[in-house]
């Protein structure tokens, strides 16, 4: 199998050896993940949200799952009082094991930009 260039390593070749199977099953697992995420929103969240909020909390929820983003939880709690403010400022989980990681905070930043702004950026 040949190597794929990855766009801003200059001079680094990277080859990649993934059977057919593993894509498939890795892409029918973000299919199940997404429309599980979909459903979840969809089946607790009982106010209207806007396709920038539906979008970043899509994003909340499947990183850090449904049990520590929506099921009962303080997000979904001013959320479905209608306080929006208050729910973007919920979804502020940045650790993993206890450790607050960098990407984490750069990823709750992008979620809450998205939310309250409607900005959409690559988060690098």
């Amino acid at each position: 199998m040949g190597g794929i260039r990855l766009e801003g390593l200059d001079r680094m070749h990277v080859t990649l050896k993934i059977t057919v199977e593993h894509l498939t099953v890795r892409h029918n697992l973000d299919l199940y993940n997404d429309n599980q995420v979909e459903k979840l929103i969809r089946k607790y969240v009982k106010v209207p949200l806007s396709q920038q909020q539906f979008d970043a909390l899509g994003s909340y929820v499947f990183n850090v799952g449904p049990g520590n983003s929506l099921l009962g939880t303080n997000l979904i709690k001013h959320l479905n009082q209608g306080n929006y403010t208050a729910a973007a400022k919920e979804m502020d989980i940045a650790t993993s094991g206890g450790v607050r990681m960098r990407g984490l905070v750069r990823r709750r930043e992008a979620e809450q930009a998205i939310w309250l702004k409607g900005i959409y950026q690559n988060n690098k």
